[in-house]
């Protein structure tokens, strides 16, 4: 029997308050561009998000120490993720004027399940049939949510599934990363990178700002940030395997914030498709676990 010690246990149980931490703030962030989208375009939108972030990483470092972390052993790695996590949110943002919260999150919690499919081309990994079986289980959940071919389908339903996948990739891309660059590297490319790739696209269409819109992007800039910053401390404290569980808990926040400030109730079937990526998502997980175990 191994025991842990008690400052490990509290190290683990702070890295979990963290995660849900994160996982609310990311819904916080979703809800102000859920907003912003009546108001501006999604340029303005996604430039906001990464432009602010900037903001708030040159507050929180200083200047002189935040250029310093552009230091990293993988530049082209470094680019790639950061235009995937541009290409996800601008999917994301596309999609979340006209798809409810709860559904929308439901939908990207394929991201995990991606990731698992991605990693035998790109990482050369091998899965077997159990997880095979998990993916299958998890492509079905999110049909039943998308309904495609049904009366009440949604085109904008597919920004999220685009959005799930370019997010697996920059998630494998963070797995690599994650051998060689900081935490702190990463998240100076992915709010740098982003600022300026958006800042040369969004005055395409920019629209006047009003000032209650300047005040929503402001804040879901650094709402974004400071998600980052927790997520980041939250896998310093705790190991992975300790806090993927607790991801899911952003649909909760999302039933939530969507039920009270949107007004916004997914249906019995969407709650299903949720259970099923969910429950396919955590199975997958549990049997990776359970193989790195024996091969230890």
């Amino acid at each position: 029997m191994v025991i842990v010690p008690i400052n490990c246990q509290e190290n683990i149980r702070f890295g979990i308050l963290l995660m849900f931490a994160y996982s609310l703030l990311a819904l916080i962030t979703d809800s102000f561009a859920k907003r912003l989208v009546l108001e501006v375009t999604i340029n303005q939108v996604v430039w906001a998000r990464f432009f602010f972030h900037t903001i708030a990483l040159i507050i929180c470092f200083g200047p002189i120490k935040f250029f310093q972390l552009s230091r990293t052993r993988n530049v082209k790695l470094q680019v790639v993720r950061s235009l995937l996590m541009i290409a996800t949110a601008f999917l994301f943002f596309s999609g979340i004027g006209v798809i409810d919260l709860a559904t929308a999150h439901s939908i990207f919690f394929l991201a995990p399940i991606l990731v698992t499919v991605l990693s035998i081309p790109i990482l050369g990994e091998r899965i077997g049939i159990r997880r095979l079986f998990g993916v299958c289980s998890g492509f079905i959940g999110a049909l039943l949510i998308i309904r495609p071919g049904y009366e009440n389908f949604s085109a904008e339903s597919f920004y999220f599934v685009g959005a799930a996948i370019t997010a697996a990739l920059y998630q494998l891309a963070t797995r690599r990363l994650g051998h060689t660059d900081h935490a702190h590297t990463t998240l100076y490319y992915t709010a740098a990178l982003g600022t300026i790739i958006s800042s040369l696209v969004v005055w395409l269409d920019w629209q006047p700002v009003q000032l209650m819109s300047w005040g929503l992007m402001i804040a879901l800039g650094t709402s974004a940030a400071l998600g980052h910053f927790f997520l980041i401390k939250a896998f310093q404290m705790a190991p992975a395997s300790a806090l993927m569980p607790f991801t899911y808990s952003s649909l909760i926040w999302a039933l939530i914030l969507g039920y009270s400030i949107f007004n916004e109730l997914p249906d019995q079937q969407t709650f299903f498709g949720a259970a099923i990526i969910i429950g396919s998502g955590l199975y997958i997980y549990i049997r990776e676990r359970a193989i790195n175990l024996g091969r230890g």
